[in-house]
């Protein structure tokens, strides 16, 4: 009976635009795509720690029709609570987000794709992605974490910022053997990068912007 709701479900589903711009972002930041055993979908899983709840739950609100449990607290080991946990939810499967999924995990590891300067368009994309992965430096600049993507993959999303935003960024290299890189968003570009996300961000995520 379950599995005939989730079905009837799946069929009716479609992403918004709101919705896959949010999803474009989550992905280069906090959220993952997991295929089922099955091969046929793929479902989001988004997590975030306590910091962040009210943000996860924002999330949350925006994809409501796509998940059916609300969201739950998880700890990382259930017989050390003092390790503490993290919120999370995650979406029905569905053939789109297989189909998004395909794009972003080639070989089934998290890459950015070289056209992603066609796919991420959307300033809301571009602020979720901060929300998740952004840290406020000082007043005059702001750091992306990007230390899961190699460096030519980090040079697709500094020609990204500039082409499709117009924010000038440059990498900086926190250690490693090809990763270990952030983007750093200087004093001349900070100022119009906020400008562009604030909009799109709850106020729960103010302490990311000077």
């Amino acid at each position: 009976m379950y599995s005939k709701a989730i079905n009837s479900l799946r069929s009716q589903l479609q992403l918004t635009p709101i919705q896959r711009e949010i999803l474009i972002g989550s992905i280069l930041g906090d959220g993952y795509l997991f295929p089922t055993v099955s091969g046929k979908y793929a479902y989001l899983r988004i997590s975030h720690g306590p910091k962040q709840k009210q943000y996860l739950f924002w999330k949350y609100s925006l994809f409501r029709d796509w998940v059916l449990p609300l969201p739950k607290y998880q700890f990382q080991n259930k017989n050390k609570p003092e390790l503490g946990g993290y919120w999370w939810f995650k979406t029905i499967a569905h053939p789109v987000l297989l189909s998004i999924r395909k794009l972003f995990y080639p070989e089934g590891k998290k890459r950015i794709p070289h056209n992603i300067g066609e796919i991420m368009k959307s300033p809301r994309s571009l602020a979720v992605w901060y929300g998740d992965d952004g840290t406020l430096v000082s007043s005059a600049g702001l750091r992306i974490q990007s230390e899961g993507f190699t460096k030519p993959e980090n040079e697709l999303l500094l020609e990204l910022l500039w082409k499709n935003f117009g924010v000038n960024c440059k990498l900086q290299r926190n250690g490693g053997n090809g990763y270990g890189w952030s983007i750093g968003i200087g004093k001349d570009g900070t100022e119009k990068f906020i400008k562009l996300i604030r909009p799109y961000l709850p106020k729960c995520l103010e302490y990311k912007f000077p």
